[in-house]
């Protein structure tokens, strides 16, 4: 296949319509698409721009277009679909304001560097910056309850989180990150999952907020640094504790994760040294 004219009226090109064709010499981009499900990499630019209508970016849409440093998303845009610029070249991409939707692992092994995802954005899917080695800042939206599985595991050069108090659970995201030092953990949080901070060797401060915490998997920081110490409101250390030894009870065969769990240093903060605490954080 050498050439595909669509329609100029065409407004969903369903996703990896062209994947594989290899061979294709000419393309257009109807002006009225709104779905857009495919887009071959022999027609793009190092700066490519989606042009204005188009709401949706299907699956796997610009997925290892290595040669692309630079998108520019329109304004009209509303969601990203899974794995849509995974393992791509792209350094630089905004995510408009008025996007809802991330799709699982739409930016998955991408160069990008920060990201801030804004507010208008609902619904996150798992592994959506997962192996981001390039990665040193992220920042959550505002109104968001939940960081999803694995979100940006595996990226080894964060140091920067931003996590907004609306967050209640934190699954398993940040596995990992070689590079995180510090994180402020938000005011109305719940829940931590197994592995939140699994093997971040370097994670060394940790700032748990919330008075509201339930639930701390025990696998949530093991493996960290050595040198962990988790900050925690006045009167909730051993309560924090024990959450994070539940899992362990009657066992004996996790016993290197429970010597870690052990030695992990629980210290108390009254309400009006939280501010001194912090000052200068990225991440609060």
């Amino acid at each position: 296949l050498e050439e595909v004219i669509f329609p100029e009226k065409l407004e969903v090109m369903p996703d990896r319509i062209l994947y594989g064709c290899t061979s294709l010499k000419k393309y257009n981009w109807p002006e009225g698409i709104k779905h857009l499900g495919w887009y071959p990499e022999e027609f793009m630019e190092e700066v490519t721009v989606i042009p204005e209508g188009v709401e949706e970016i299907g699956d796997y849409c610009f997925a290892n277009c290595q040669g692309v440093k630079e998108f520019i998303l329109p304004s009209t845009v509303k969601s990203l679909g899974d794995f849509c610029f995974f393992g791509s070249g792209v350094e630089r991409i905004t995510i408009p304001d008025g996007v809802e939707h991330l799709g699982s692992g739409c930016f998955w092994g991408t160069k990008i560097e920060k990201m801030i995802i804004p507010d208008s954005v609902k619904s996150m899917e798992s592994e959506t910056f997962y192996s981001c080695k390039n990665l040193k800042e992220i920042r959550y939206p505002e109104g968001i309850t939940e960081i999803p599985y694995v979100d940006c595991g595996e990226c080894d050069s964060i140091k920067n989180i931003y996590i907004p108090d609306s967050v209640q659970v934190i699954d398993n995201s940040f596995v990992a990150c070689d590079s995180l030092e510090k994180v402020v953990l938000p005011l109305n949080l719940k829940k931590l999952e197994s592995g939140t901070f699994y093997k971040c060797r370097n994670l060394k401060e940790i700032y748990i907020l919330s008075e509201k915490v339930e639930e701390i998997e025990g696998r949530a920081f093991t493996f960290s640094s050595e040198e962990l110490v988790i900050y925690v409101p006045k009167g909730k250390a051993k309560e924090y504790k024990e959450l994070a030894m539940e899992r362990y009870k009657n066992k004996t065969e996790k016993a290197d994760e429970i010597a870690y769990i052990e030695k992990i240093s629980w210290q108390e903060v009254e309400d009006d040294e939280w501010d001194e605490l912090l000052a200068g954080s990225e991440a609060y």
